[in-house]
């Protein structure tokens, strides 16, 4: 038993036996130390502006480094628990539990929480994207914002990827076989998230090769209809008359039920 009195802690230990009363009395109360404890979440120390040369080791105790930085900046490198303004990283730029504000390194900028607002590095990365990703790679698990590069990667996407190569777990990876207006048929393949995709195509036909890159846009109605908008640029022809313009193709279909194989109808 622990008694609190006015804040002195007292504890005993009392033996019942089964059908009889026990007392407990003051003398049998020994002073023990009180237990920190935390509401759930963290506390954090305010630091207004951090300059470091490196990142010191993450830890999570509640020390003195578990920060919440509003400028912070490294030389090399840079880390906090969290950043509520700006962190700039000559390498690399990190935050264990969130960011709110901008994210800037020449190498890697990273976030272990919901990233929001901007990140802007060669390589981006946040467990949660609420904001914007700029770089050749961007990394997301849950993504919800809007990311810009070569490589768009992410579990999950209800964002805008905007990619070269954009690779959602669940979103399409689909391929294609059409025939155009141009008289040239077609392979090609959608990669993307659900709403917003990157087309690609090869071809041939009576203009000889083509090749095609683009973006589209997809929108879904009742009964599974579909309503597909790619706008892409084709190269067409040999190497001694190649022909560079856009083509606009529409789809309004509706797929059969399949669960890797879905043709449309």
């Amino acid at each position: 038993a622990v008694v609190d009195d006015g804040g002195a802690l007292g504890e005993a230990s009392v033996r019942v036996a089964a059908g009889r009363p026990a007392e407990l009395v003051r003398a049998d109360l020994r002073a023990v130390p009180g237990d920190v404890t935390l509401a759930r979440g963290r506390l954090y120390a305010d630091v207004p502006v951090a300059v470091t040369l490196l990142p010191y080791p993450t830890s999570e105790g509640l020390d003195a480094r578990d920060q919440l930085h509003y400028v912070s900046l490294g030389a090399i490198a840079v880390h906090a628990a969290q950043v509520r303004g700006v962190q700039l990283g000559t390498a690399a730029a990190t935050t264990r539990d969130g960011l709110d504000g901008v994210q800037l390194s020449g190498g890697l900028a990273y976030t272990g929480g919901t990233a929001r607002g901007l990140q802007l590095a060669p390589i981006t990365s946040a467990a949660q994207l609420r904001g914007v990703q700029l770089g050749v790679v961007n990394v997301a698990g849950d993504h919800r914002g809007l990311s810009l590069g070569v490589v768009h990667v992410s579990r999950t996407s209800r964002g805008v990827p905007l990619a070269l190569v954009p690779v959602v777990g669940d979103g399409m990876h689909h391929a294609e076989l059409w025939a155009g207006t141009d008289g040239q048929v077609y392979v090609g393949g959608k990669l993307g998230s659900r709403r917003v995709y990157t087309q690609y195509a090869a071809g041939l036909g009576r203009l000889g090769p083509s090749l095609g890159l683009g973006f589209g846009l997809r929108a879904s109605g009742r009964g599974g209809w579909r309503v597909d908008v790619d706008a892409l640029h084709v190269l067409t022809g040999w190497t001694d008359a190649l022909d560079w313009r856009p083509a606009l193709r529409v789809t309004v279909a509706r797929p059969l039920r399949g669960e890797h194989f879905a043709p449309f109808v």
